[in-house]
């Protein structure tokens, strides 16, 4: 039977586990200075050596006769100490019973070594009764007993644990030393192969060996490794492919588009894997466009096909690029029928992209963004004609119904608003006024463009108790009237709460109120009521006086 490559060259020394030497050179030293502990955590990525690196740890802290801290593996304890390390796979023995045996067998010296040395992988795994009852004996062990906990999700690890473990973070392994792994490899088993396809293995292992080692097991069954044989074993385009569809958006094929789609289908490609890729693709073409190809771990090709791609384009497109196929990732993620979506997406890019460019003929940027508001102060009025053509009771009956959605608004002096801002407070409302573009394209985004047009008359003044208030300035009177309805401050909070992503309130004050302002509103108030009344003497009033 064949023997996986990740199997056979599993590090059996310290000097064999690659890209983890600060770690390493903290367990030898600690082995040397007899400063071992009681427990470890080992966390990281999958195939970055943790429970490699427990393996040779508790090998070498029993060896005998150990150089510079590595096992000989050829002493009494090395050769037969493997009945002092305990391997357990919390995934499979997680539950309360398990760990009690475990605690039962903790009291049991070793039977060659120094050490009895328990590795708990995936050590998340276990309930939160195992994890209590593994607790105690974790913290005062016998002391013949090591504990090492490795873990891929060290969030999902109670502190309890945490705090009575040395905890180790295992980074992901870098790209030239696994292609350096892979070669030296390679080299013993006497195979030919291109350099893009190692760089190709490496790239796609993401900082794992293990995961680079199984590619290369799967990629050497064809003798031949070739960069085509690496992309047809890891199911996924060629980056030169994707320059064909950057180009197609930006020409707009639509057809060739979706024939190339319909290809990618055919040879049995995960769709879902090619709209993750693509994003990737058009995220290195950024990099690209900015100029900084040189942080990008890719072959020539591959740069040249990325730079091919964004000369194409400029970066507005790049983005836009980014952000559709992000939320088209989102979307299909669990789709039925993932092909529809993504040709819509296709289609509305490319239609996206002819409006665009027609629009953009011989204007510049602050033409178009000046035309833009133009348009909004635009609809703004219409909108504000119309709600100006009602008849007297119809004023009456919305004053009622505004004065009821007031009433429901955060008020401004139940929060206590004081003359000076903390230092806390003054970071997040600077926060809070360098995003209000954000806010603005949210609410364009949501057809409420009257509301974004109020809404950059005014400016933030205040952040207290997750309400932001709204200042305007004396000669913005009507807009601050038309946007403190109850409606129109759920938009806004909607659209708050989206940007910053925790719930936020908004209220509407002048400037000028920073100071004693609930006296203010309430003469305002009255003032307004006997106008009504006058205005109106045979329509039937019911308006109760608020009670302070």
């Amino acid at each position: 039977m064949h023997k996986a490559l990740y199997r056979i060259y599993r590090p059996t020394s310290f000097i064999d586990i690659v890209g983890q030497e600060q770690i390493i050179s903290i367990l030898k030293n600690q082995i040397s200075e007899g400063s071992v502990s009681h427990a470890y955590l080992f966390s990281g990525g999958r195939g970055t050596g943790k429970t490699s690196t427990a393996k040779v740890f508790a090998k070498a802290v029993n060896c005998i006769d150990p150089v510079d801290q590595e096992p000989c593996h050829k002493c009494s304890v090395c050769v037969q100490g493997d009945m002092d390390i305990i391997e357990i796979d919390a995934a499979s023995n997680n539950s309360v019973d398990n760990i009690r045996e475990l605690r039962e067998n903790v009291v049991y010296t070793p039977s060659y070594g120094k050490y009895k040395v328990y590795i708990i992988d995936e050590v998340h795994m276990l309930s939160q009764g195992a994890f209590n009852a593994l607790l105690k004996t974790l913290e005062e062990p016998p002391s013949h007993v090591i504990f090492i906990l490795a873990t891929t999700e060290p969030q999902k690890i109670p502190a309890t644990v945490l705090s009575r473990c040395q905890r180790f973070d295992f980074k992901k392994i870098d790209k030239n030393q696994i292609i350096a792994r892979m070669i030296k490899i390679l080299d013993e088993l006497g195979l030919t192969y291109e350099e893009e396809a190692i760089e190709l293995i490496a790239q796609k292992s993401d900082g794992g060996m293990r995961d680079a080692l199984s590619l290369l097991d799967q990629a050497i069954a064809y003798k031949e490794l070739t960069y085509q044989n690496v992309v047809h074993v890891i199911g996924e385009l060629d980056y030169r492919e994707f320059h064909g569809f950057v180009k197609g958006i930006k020409e707009k094929t639509t057809v060739s588009l979706l024939e190339n789609l319909q290809k990618i289908e055919a040879q049995g490609k995960d769709l879902k894997v090619f709209t993750r890729d693509f994003i990737s693709y058009t995220r290195d073409m950024m990099v690209c466009k900015s100029g900084a190809s040189q942080l990008l771990s890719h072959s020539g090709d591959e740069i040249e096909a990325l730079e091919e791609s964004a000369a194409l384009v400029d970066m507005d497109f790049i983005i836009n690029l980014i952000e559709t196929l992000s939320d088209l990732e989102v979307k299909i993620k669990y789709a039925t029928k993932p092909k529809i979506l993504i040709e819509a997406c296709f289609i509305r890019l490319t239609k996206l992209t002819q409006m665009t460019t027609s629009s953009n003929e011989g204007a510049t940027l602050p033409q178009i963004e000046e035309l833009s508001r133009k348009i909004d102060e635009l609809e703004l009025k219409i909108s504000n004609l119309e709600k100006g053509v009602q008849k007297p009771k119809e004023k009456v009956i919305q004053y009622q119904e505004e004065k009821k959605a007031k009433a429901a608004m955060p008020y401004i002096d139940d929060v206590r608003l004081q003359a000076n801002i903390d230092d806390s407070e003054k970071q997040k409302l600077e926060e809070v006024k360098a995003r209000m573009t954000e806010v603005h394209e949210v609410l364009r985004k949501q057809k409420n463009v009257h509301l974004k047009a109020l809404l950059m008359e005014g400016e933030p003044v205040r952040y207290v108790n997750d309400c932001i208030y709204i200042g305007y300035d004396d000669n913005f009177a009507f807009h601050k009237q038309t946007i403190e309805t109850q409606i129109n401050a759920d938009h806004i909070s909607q659209a708050l709460t989206k940007v910053f992503d925790k719930p936020l309130k908004v209220a509407f004050i002048f400037k000028r109120e920073m100071g004693n302002i609930k006296k203010d509103e309430i003469d305002e108030e009255k003032n307004i009521i006997e106008e009504i009344k006058q205005a109106f003497p045979d329509v039937p009033l019911e308006i109760r006086e608020r009670e302070d």
